[in-house]
């Protein structure tokens, strides 16, 4: 999903085309989210960034401010797979049986469609910055005071800022033709690589719900297999 979310943040005309090959470069090195790389390297502001990618993904944008979140909701999810998946908890609507998330990478599809077929409810997407899903899932889960406070303001435009750490190691020369082909044809590797354990995990989870095997015996299986 990360080309799909490559080409909406380049939609919004807020990033150079060096930095988001700067993005794709370290998440296949890293496997961290692009939105998160955004956040850590501060390649700009979360705030407007994310109100022009909704703008451009078509989906509604959640405002911090104003959410409402019921941290009864926060029992459906685990708080690890919200956390690598960039999913936080918002509320359920008994009525309807919508199941509110805000998430952070509006391309994630697969991660709401495996959130629907495990919670059995449909699930309502909000986009949010990696920092405000990282404020909620603090609160949902860990019980943290909810941080309401906007996000930080406007860094400076792309062509003043640097698309690498201040003061880290210099990413080196822009991309070669051939380096961009070569990341294009990585993705649908990775991504798949992605499907297959999501897919492993819910047969797991299933085998588990069963009693077909326990996760204690599973994790003794997994110890006493070869490498």
């Amino acid at each position: 999903m990360s080309l799909r979310f490559a080409d909406l943040l380049r939609q919004t005309g807020l990033l150079k085309e060096e930095q988001l090959v700067f993005l794709m470069r370290e998440h296949q090195r890293t496997g961290v989210r692009l939105g998160q790389l955004i956040a850590d390297h501060h390649l700009t502001a979360e705030g407007p960034l994310y109100d022009a990618l909704a703008r451009v993904a078509g989906i509604k944008r959640m405002d911090l401010g104003t959410v409402m979140i019921d941290p009864n909701a926060a029992s459906m999810v685990d708080p690890i797979w919200a956390e690598r998946n960039g999913v936080a908890p918002l509320r359920i609507d008994a009525r309807t049986r919508q199941f509110e998330v805000a998430t952070a990478d509006p391309s994630n599809l697969a991660s709401l469609d495996e959130l629907s077929f495990r919670s059995g409810l449909k699930v309502s997407p909000f986009l949010a910055a990696e920092t405000e899903v990282a404020r909620l899932n603090r609160a949902q889960f860990y019980r943290d005071p909810l941080d309401r406070m906007p996000l930080g303001g406007a860094l400076p435009p792309p062509e003043e800022h640097a698309y690498y750490p201040g003061g880290g190691a210099d990413p080196g020369p822009p991309p070669s033709p051939e380096e961009i082909r070569w990341l294009a044809q990585l993705q649908p590797i990775f991504e798949a690589q992605q499907e297959s354990a999501r897919a492993l995990q819910v047969i797991f989870e299933l085998c588990v719900a069963r009693g077909i095997i326990t996760k204690a015996e599973y994790v003794d299986r997994l110890r006493r297999t070869p490498d």
